[in-house]
C-alpha cells in the first residue's frame, strides 16, 4: 500500500472528529520510537491507522517523531466537544478539496517543527480556531511564529520576564513586538545642564523602545493553555 500526502491530509482532518481522541492516555514523551504505533488505540484513529498500514509497521526515527508531533497536536483538541469537532470537519466537505488542503497544510507545518513541544502550541492555537476564537489567518500567522522561533524564547515571552535587548529585537522580528524610536530627552537635559550649551546634542542617539503588540497578545492568549 502506498500512502500519499493527500491521503494523510484527509485522514488527519478525519482524526480531528475521531471518538478516540478523548480516550488517549499515551505519554508522548515517554513512548519508545520503535513501539509508538503499537499502542492499540492509536490504530483506531484514522491518521495513525493509515500511517501504520502505509509503513507496514516499520517506522524510522523521522517517521516516529512526526507521528508524535501529530499526536501532540491532536491531544490539544480533546477538550472540544465531539459534536463540535465533527461539525468542523463536515463543514470542510462543502468546499472542494478543503479537507485535503487543510490537512496537508497542518502536516507540512508539523513536519517542519524542530521540537515536538511546538506541536502543542500549534494544537492549542488550532483548538481556538475551531472554537471560533480566532480566524484561519490568525491561526496561520501564530503557527508561522511557532515554527520560526526558538522554543525556550517563546516560553520566556509568555512570562514577560525578558530584559535583553537582543531578545526583544528577536521578538520584534517575529512580529510579537513593535519597535519605536524615541528621543532621549533625559540625556539631552543632563548634557545641557552639564555643558551649559547645546553643542553636540543632536549627536545623542535615540532610545529604542519595544512593546508587545496585538499579535504578541494574541499569541500569549491563544497558543498557551
Amino acid at each position: 500500500m502506498t500512502t500519499t500526502s493527500s491521503d494523510l491530509g484527509t485522514s488527519l482532518v478525519d482524526s480531528i472528529s475521531s471518538d478516540n481522541i478523548k480516550e488517549l492516555s499515551i505519554d508522548v514523551a515517554e513512548t519508545a520510537l520503535d513501539a509508538f504505533l503499537n499502542e492499540g488505540l492509536l490504530k483506531e484513529i484514522p491518521f495513525f491507522g493509515l500511517f501504520y498500514k502505509g509503513y507496514k509497521s516499520v517506522l524510522g526515527i523521522r517517521e516516529a517523531i512526526f507521528c508524535k508531533k501529530v499526536l501532540t497536536f491532536l491531544k490539544e483538541l480533546d477538550s472540544i466537544p465531539k459534536e463540535q469537532r465533527r461539525k468542523f470537519t463536515e463543514e470542510l466537505q462543502h468546499e472542494k478539496d478543503a479537507k485535503q488542503k487543510v490537512g496537508e497544510k497542518i502536516i507540512v507545518l508539523l513536519e517542519q517543527l524542530d521540537d515536538i513541544e511546538k506541536a502543542k502550541l500549534i494544537g492549542t492555537s488550532f483548538r481556538n480556531y475551531i472554537n471560533g476564537e480566532i480566524s484561519h489567518d490568525v491561526f496561520t500567522k501564530l503557527s508561522f511564529i511557532v515554527q520560526k522561533a526558538f522554543l525556550p524564547d517563546l516560553l520566556l515571552f509568555k512570562t514577560g520576564k525578558y530584559y535583553s535587548s537582543l531578545l526583544q529585537e528577536q521578538f520584534a522580528s517575529l512580529g510579537l513586538m513593535s519597535m519605536e524610536l524615541k528621543n532621549n530627552e533625559h540625556e539631552k537635559f543632563i548634557r545641557e545642564y552639564t555643558l551649559g550649551k547645546k553643542t553636540g546634542l543632536d549627536k545623542i542617539p535615540p532610545v529604542v523602545n519595544y512593546e508587545i503588540n496585538e499579535t504578541g497578545r494574541l499569541f500569549i492568549k491563544y497558543c498557551f493553555d
